[in-house]
C-alpha cells in the first residue's frame, strides 16, 4: 500500500492533499505555458498583425448575478475581485494600439453572462447584445461555464487563442485529476 496516500475511509483525512480541487490561477498559468509558444511565434512571424494583447480567464464556479454588472470599471469592483481568475498581457499596455484589456474583459463578461462566445453573440444571437458590449469576437465558453477571452490581434485569431487556452486548461485539469495523487487514480473514490 502507498503510505503517502490517505485512506478514503479516514474521516480525519485531509482530502485536499491528494485530490484535484478545481481550477486555480496556477493551473491557468500552466495551461498558458503550453499555448504561449504558439501565440508568441505567430506574433513574431507576422501571422498576427501585432505583438500585443490581453487574456482573461473567469472563475467558472461563480454564476452571473447583478452585483457583477460593473465590469472592470474599478479595481476593487466585485467583478474584478471575485470573477477574474487569471490574466496575462503581451507588451506594455502604454504602447498598445488600442485598449485591448478593456475589449478582452468586455468579451469575457458578455460570454459569462450569456454562455456564448462573443462571436456567437454577434453572429447567432445578436438580440442578446447590450449597450456597451464590444462588437468583436474572440472569446470561448467551455462546458460548465469556463470563459476565456483574448483581445489584441485579428478577431478570428483572438477566438483561436481563447479556444486554445480553454483546451489547455481542460487538459491541465484532467492531468491533475489523473496524476498520481489525483482523484481519478484512487480506486477507492467512485462516482455514482
Amino acid at each position: 500500500m502507498d503510505t503517502n496516500r490517505v485512506p478514503l475511509g479516514n474521516p480525519k483525512a485531509p482530502l485536499e492533499l491528494y485530490m484535484f480541487t478545481g481550477l486555480t490561477a496556477e493551473l491557468c498559468n500552466k495551461a498558458l505555458e503550453i499555448v504561449r509558444p504558439t501565440i508568441e511565434a505567430a506574433m513574431e512571424n507576422g501571422t498576427f498583425k501585432r505583438k500585443q494583447g490581453y487574456l482573461f480567464v473567469l472563475d467558472p464556479t461563480i454564476p452571473w448575478e447583478p452585483k457583477y454588472q460593473d465590469v472592470g470599471n474599478k479595481a476593487d469592483s466585485p467583478f474584478n475581485t471575485d470573477v477574474i481568475l487569471f490574466q496575462e498581457s503581451w507588451e506594455d499596455s502604454r504602447r498598445w494600439d488600442a485598449p485591448f484589456g478593456v475589449v478582452a474583459i468586455q468579451k469575457a463578461f458578455a460570454s459569462w453572462k450569456t454562455g456564448l462566445s462573443a462571436q456567437d453573440i454577434q453572429q447567432k444571437a445578436p438580440y442578446l447584445y447590450q449597450r456597451g458590449w464590444t462588437k468583436w469576437g474572440g472569446s470561448s465558453v467551455g462546458e460548465g461555464g469556463l470563459v476565456v477571452a483574448f483581445s489584441g490581434v485579428q478577431a478570428y485569431y483572438d477566438q483561436m487563442i481563447s479556444e486554445m487556452m480553454l483546451a489547455a486548461i481542460r487538459a491541465v485539469c484532467l492531468h491533475e485529476m489523473h496524476s498520481e495523487n489525483g482523484v481519478m487514480s484512487d480506486p477507492a473514490i467512485t462516482f455514482l
